[in-house]
Order: C-alpha cells, then sequence, then structure tokens
C-alpha cells in the first residue's frame, strides 16, 4: 500500500546473460517429446537459463550461468520429469567486439525483369564502454534515405551482430551511426535496406579491429592456511588474477577473478589440493578481452569445428546418382559403405574416406554399434556424381530406412551369409518397392564366415526368390559375394 501521489517505484531486476551451454540430445523419440516440454517448464521457472537450436546442426543448446547450474538443471530433466538425455561437453559463451572505429558503404540491387530491389547504406561503427550493449543512431541528412526504411537498417545492423567476424560468436558494445545512403523511389525496400545494412556492418566491422570475449567470473576460495601456495599456483596457472588475500579465523581466504574457460572441474581439483577442506563460490563478474594466443586456439577450434560440420559439395555439372546401402542390422551396411568410400578413392574418384566411427557419428550410434540416422557421403568420377547413403536397418528406425530409400536412384541390399535372409530383409525389399526404388544389388556379407559353400547358395538362391516375388528381377538381379 501506498499514496497514489506518492508511489513505490522498486528497482528493475535485471538479469544476466548466461555464460556457458551445453549441448543436449534425448535418447529417444520418447524422451524427444517430453524434453521439449521439461526445457520449456525449466526456462519459465529461471530467467537466467536459455534453450536455442543450433541453426547448423539442429541440436538442442541450454545455457546458463555455470556448470553445476546446468548441472542441477539436468538433473532435475531426469529426476522431475524423466527424460534420458546425452549431455555433450560444456561451452563458454563467448562474445566478440570492436576497438577502432571503422565504415563502410554497401549497395543492395537487385533487377529480374520487374519491380527490382534497391537498398544503399553508408554506416560508421564505434566501440562501446564494456556491458553498455547496441546503439543505434540516425544522421541522416536531406531525407537521403526516406524515415520508413530507417527500422530495417538498424534491423540489418542488429541481424549482424549475431554472427561475428572473427570465429561467428555474437557482437556486443557497438555503436551503429548511419550518416548517408541512397533510395529508388520504386525499386527500394524494407528488405533491401535490411540487407545492405547487414553487409556494411560486416565490412566495416572486418576493419574495426575485432577481437575475442570471454566471461570473467569472481572468484572466492576458502582453505586452510597450509594449502595456500598450492591453490594461489593452480589459479596462477588457470589465468587467474589474485584481487585480495584475507584471514578467516583459522583459514585462508582468496579473492580472484578467472576466466570461464579455465574453471571446468575446479571442484575437483580443489579437493584434490586440500584433501576436501576447500570451499570456492563463482559468480558471473564481467566479459575480457582474451590474450591474443588464447583467442587464436580458440579461433582455430571454432573454424575445425564448422569445417568438420560443413558438408563437401560439389557443382553439379555431371549426371547425379544417389545409391545407398540397406539391409538387416548388424549384416554389415555400414561397412560396406565404408568400403566403397575406400576402394572408390583408390580408384581416383575423388571420395573421402569414412571410418563406422564417421558415419554412426552420433553418441547412441557409437554406444550401441548401429545406424540410427541417415549418413549421406558423396564423391564424383569422370562421368558422374554419387552420392551413398546409408540406411539404418533397426526396426526401431524403420522411417529413416524409407527416408533413405525414398532418395535412391539405386540401392546395394546387403545381407550376411551366416543369418541369411531375415524377416526385416524381406522388409526392407517391400519398402524399396514401395517407395518406388527402381533397381537393387545384393551383397552377400561375411562369406568367410560360412564353411560350406552351398549354404551361401543357397542363401542366394532364396534372395532370388524373395526379389521376385515383389516384383524385382530375381534371376537377372546382380548378385556379390565378398
Amino acid at each position: 500500500l501506498c499514496d497514489e501521489n506518492h508511489p513505490i517505484i522498486l528497482e528493475e531486476i535485471t538479469f544476466p546473460e548466461p555464460v556457458i551451454s551445453i549441448r543436449v540430445e534425448p535418447k529417444n523419440k520418447t524422451d524427444e517429446e517430453k524434453m521439449g516440454v521439461a526445457l520449456k517448464r525449466l526456462s519459465e521457472e529461471d530467467p537466467t537459463f536459455k534453450v536455442k537450436t543450433d541453426p547448423d546442426t539442429s541440436e538442442t543448446i541450454i545455457s546458463g550461468m555455470g556448470e553445476l547450474h546446468l548441472e542441477i538443471l539436468v538433473d532435475r530433466m531426469k529426476r522431475e520429469f524423466k527424460v534420458e538425455a546425452n549431455i555433450g561437453r560444456p561451452q563458454v559463451a563467448y562474445k566478440e567486439t570492436i576497438r577502432a572505429v571503422a565504415e563502410a558503404e554497401s549497395k543492395y540491387v537487385k533487377q529480374s525483369g520487374g519491380r527490382g530491389q534497391y537498398g544503399h547504406v553508408l554506416m560508421r561503427i564505434k566501440p562501446r564502454e564494456r556491458g553498455k550493449g547496441f546503439e543505434f543512431l540516425n544522421k541522416i541528412k536531406g531525407g537521403s534515405i526516406p524515415r520508413e526504411f530507417i527500422p530495417a537498417v538498424e534491423k540489418g545492423a542488429k541481424e549482424a551482430m549475431e554472427k561475428g567476424v572473427v570465429a561467428g560468436y555474437p557482437m556486443v558494445d557497438i555503436s551503429v551511426i548511419l550518416y548517408d545512403g541512397s533510395y529508388h523511389e520504386v525499386d527500394s525496400s524494407e528488405f533491401a535496406f535490411k540487407i545492405a545494412s547487414s553487409m556494411a556492418f560486416q565490412e566495416a566491422a572486418k576493419k574495426a579491429n575485432p577481437v575475442l570475449l570471454e566471461p570473467i567470473m569472481k572468484l572466492e576460495v576458502v582453505i586452510p592456511i597450509s594449502f595456500f601456495g598450492d591453490v594461489i599456483g593452480d589459479l596462477s596457472a588457470r589465468r587467474g588474477k589474485i584481487k585480495e588475500t584475507k584471514d578467516r579465523l583459522n583459514l585462508k581466504v582468496i579473492d580472484a577473478t578467472v576466466p570461464l574457460s579455465e574453471m571446468f572441474g575446479y571442484a575437483t581439483t580443489l579437493r584434490s589440493l586440500t584433501e576436501g577442506r576447500g570451499t570456492f563460490t563463482m559468480e558471473f563478474d564481467s566479459y575480457q578481452e582474451i590474450p591474443k594466443n588464447v583467442a587464436q586456439e580458440i579461433i582455430e577450434v571454432k573454424h575445425n569445428k564448422q569445417h568438420m560440420a560443413e558438408k563437401e559439395k560439389f557443382i553439379r555439372s555431371k549426371p547425379h546418382v544417389n545409391v545407398g546401402t540397406i539391409g538387416h542390422v548388424a549384416h554389415g551396411k555400414t561397412t560396406t559403405t565404408a568400403a566403397i568410400l575406400h576402394v572408390s578413392k583408390l580408384k581416383g574418384l575423388n571420395a573421402t574416406e569414412a571410418g563406422i566411427d564417421d558415419l554412426n557419428a552420433a553418441p547412441e550410434e557409437r554406444a550401441r554399434g548401429l545406424t540410427i540416422s541417415v549418413s549421406h557421403v558423396e564423391f564424383e568420377s569422370d562421368k558422374r556424381h554419387y552420392a551413398l547413403i546409408d540406411c539404418p536397418g533397426h526396426a526401431d528406425y524403420i522411417k529413416n530406412m524409407i527416408t533413405g530409400a525414398a532418395q535412391m536412384d539405386g540401392g546395394i541390399l546387403v545381407v550376411s551369409a551366416v543369418d541369411g535372409p531375415m524377416p526385416q530383409t524381406r522388409e526392407h525389399i517391400l519398402l524399396s518397392r514401395q517407395v518406388g526404388l527402381p533397381s537393387l544389388v545384393v551383397f552377400i556379407n561375411k562369406c568367410d564366415q560360412v564353411d560350406d559353400p552351398e549354404i551361401i547358395d543357397l542363401v542366394e538362391s532364396e534372395l532370388r526368390e524373395l526379389l521376385k516375388k515383389y516384383e524385382y528381377p530375381g534371376d537377372e538381379t546382380p548378385i556379390i559375394k565378398g
């Protein structure tokens, strides 16, 4: 209660941005649905907990204020919502900024017969104090850019800041000044000015001495005096800066600032250094520039990850053929795919070798030793481009197999000579027919594990009959044994 003429004004609560992220992956379809509900509930309860989807990998990324913060939330997700998930390594939320003033001009012009696109901006960017965020200033004079297009210029600059020019991290603490430009009475649009602004910002940022920033944490460590030297030495090795040391009864209190990236696993280290008698608390302090030698390592790691994530692309100036391996689980499809890539490389077909761990890259695939998601690898010969599709064979993932088969121009049906045609083999041939797979060849695998050659002949005979049953030319279908 308060006087209407003298209302109580409470200080606004500001929540800090997350400084650490991890990737979470549901273990199965049921967990995927439950995980979405759990993460929504947890983010509603905790304003410092953020959830997003990686646009490049489609993985779910959760972010929070520290390693312990995320560990607690993941544990709650498992206990309260019964969600089983694979958890990735923690990733620090780096940022980028600039240290100099720079200008750039960009013009976006498209003509396509009808109405075109035209946007032209000149902007200046300059650094702001740490923590001041983004600022946009409109300094246009004389109406060189109409007022209705100014918000599009601001939006373009903001969107460009989401992916920095050093290593692709978000940019912060930058002032953008729009000071000139031009427009076309017919062709100019908000879209054209947004694109022109984004291009100008990227160009200016590259010239403005961009740098990487890392989150710095305030740290308080409480230890017995006898362990003081060891703990101080460890903090120095972690790029820590000691602010103050003081006595508290028979204990020593160390106040320091340390980069978050150096603090992973610190609880275990401190227990080891102090025989389990040391404690620490940590909270976010600020973002600071990273030393050049450390920044270079981070940039190289980031670029390597991006390179690994990108699939090699070919200019398809030749006929393109999709070929895939299908068959029951553990009959050797992925091994066959890896062997085809190996031989193709030996034959000079511009193929990149990939082992089983490369094709079955997901954590659950490696743990269970089977293909769950469709893998896709490309190579080329003098006459054609090829895409090799490695399909799952387990019944749980039959939908993925259908998705893979539907992309194929031809399929390689892999059957183990030891087991012969399985009920799932019949299912795969039927599915191939249903999705319109035009042709199949058969590879009878693991022949070296069969002592009697007549068994291999019997497997071949059964396969030819199966193919004919589902309207494939069983008598003419090539069957390779190996």
